[in-house]
């Protein structure tokens, strides 16, 4: 019975009883809705034997004499009031009390239109049910990964080797995620992750006083590379005291690369003098393929070190090796679309 007199009120007020929603189709609303739009209008959902108009459907005065209108119903209205030639008044009266109406109406045939303040939030009530079936389905796309964005830094050893092919598998699984890359040096992808720049980074392992989680996906052991026309190019490993015959070229400081390789060296008693530097691998490779002298890089550059024309060989006395894996903020769980990306990378790269 509460559940037909709700309904019948409701209709009395406008209010549909459903709605085409965002999947194209009809979807009641829910009786507290309705309820909450009836509270707003001012509106009852006590039965009411006749439907009060609050005003005469048409009434007659003499032009001159004091005009007047008694308002019935209950609760406040607003009124607008549009004379023959589209001059308009405004206000605002309450049922039960009278409505003066303005003393130098001139003569014709004008309109007075009443409207309850509730039902001025009508239209709006309807866009903020219509709206929020479409941020559900928002959510819902977003939660399946139907669609997303991941922004991402990568150290360039990385970004420029193994993230172009894992890439395109992933977005060939979600193709409506888009991914944002940084291609910056290691120092500055973990940098752009602690400062919330990007939710994942991938890079060198981190110290632990960063408070970034780490993820490996790979230990990447250095290799050197020298000229296609120098001896130590036929040699099927090499040792550092014999790459360290050829002028050494390498990355600059601050690199990770740059830091490694000395630290790495120095615990062996030795030093490194490094000859020619470049802020990018792919310009070190050009310079060891174009006979300037030889270098160690990560073994994830193999693919490209090759391509630019130099020779990568084994290197060992000492071995150098570095985990490689996913940063993020250890404050946060990684995002849906984050997470999948870093299960796609973890098939691309030997653990």
């Amino acid at each position: 019975m509460e559940s037909k007199r709700l309904d019948n009120a409701a209709l009395a007020a406008g209010i549909s009883p459903s709605y085409i929603n965002a999947h194209g189709k009809p979807q009641s609303i829910a009786a507290v809705t309705k309820q909450r739009l009836l509270d707003a209008m001012h509106r009852s959902t006590a039965a009411t034997k006749v439907a009060v108009n609050p005003l005469p459907n048409v009434k007659i005065f003499t032009h001159g004499k004091k005009m007047s209108l008694p308002v019935a119903g209950r609760g406040e209205y607003q009124w607008i009031l549009t004379t023959e030639d589209g001059k308009q008044y405004q206000g605002k009266t309450r049922g039960g009390e009278t409505l003066p109406l303005p003393a130098k109406l001139p003569e014709g045939y004008h309109s007075l239109t009443l409207t309850q303040e509730g039902e001025l939030f009508l239209p709006m009530a309807r866009q903020l049910l219509a709206d929020w079936d479409n941020v559900e389905e928002a959510m819902r796309q977003s939660f399946t990964l139907q669609r997303g964005k991941i922004s991402v830094a990568a150290m360039p050893s990385f970004a420029a080797n193994v993230l172009p092919e894992a890439l395109k598998a992933f977005r060939d699984r979600y193709a409506g995620v888009n991914v944002t890359v940084h291609d910056v040096i290691n120092e500055q992808v973990i940098e752009m992750v602690r400062e919330g720049r990007v939710e994942m980074g991938i890079a060198f392992e981190p110290s632990p006083n960063h408070n970034l989680l780490f993820t490996p996906l790979a230990v990447d052991r250095f290799v050197a590379i020298v000229p296609q026309q120098s001896p130590l190019a036929k040699k099927k490993q090499l040792t550092w005291q014999e790459l360290l015959t050829l002028d050494f070229i390498t990355l600059q400081r601050p690199s990770a690369v740059r830091l490694m390789l000395e630290e790495a060296l120095a615990r062996s008693g030795r030093q490194l003098d490094v000859a020619l530097e470049s802020h990018q691998l792919v310009t070190v490779g050009r310079m060891v393929a174009s006979g300037l002298g030889g270098s160690a890089v990560p073994a994830l550059c193999k693919t490209q070190m090759a391509s630019l024309g130099a020779v990568c060989i084994p290197l060992s006395d000492p071995p150098i090796e570095k985990c490689v894996g996913a940063i993020h903020a250890g404050h946060l769980p990684l995002s849906k679309a984050a997470q999948a990306l870093l299960d796609t990378l973890k098939g691309f790269l030997p653990t």
